[in-house]
């Protein structure tokens, strides 16, 4: 899980001493325990995966 998120810039890249790697940017969970609102972390989803497709598209456009 760890390689794919990083793979797209999900994690700033710096373990801590038990091997732990932060997000890159602070994601807040709000509701309760019984009922989470995960909206801001599927937008960080969405948004990295759209990141990468695009950084994909214009690696193949430009031949690289």
């Amino acid at each position: 899980m760890a390689g794919l998120m990083n793979g797209v810039g999900l994690l700033n890249g710096h373990q801590d001493n038990l091997g732990y790697t932060d997000l890159a940017s602070p994601v807040y969970l709000g509701g309760t325990l019984d009922d989470i609102d995960q909206t801001q972390w599927k937008d960080l989803l969405i948004k990295a995966a759209m990141r990468k497709a695009a950084r994909s598209l214009l690696d193949k456009l430009l031949g690289k």
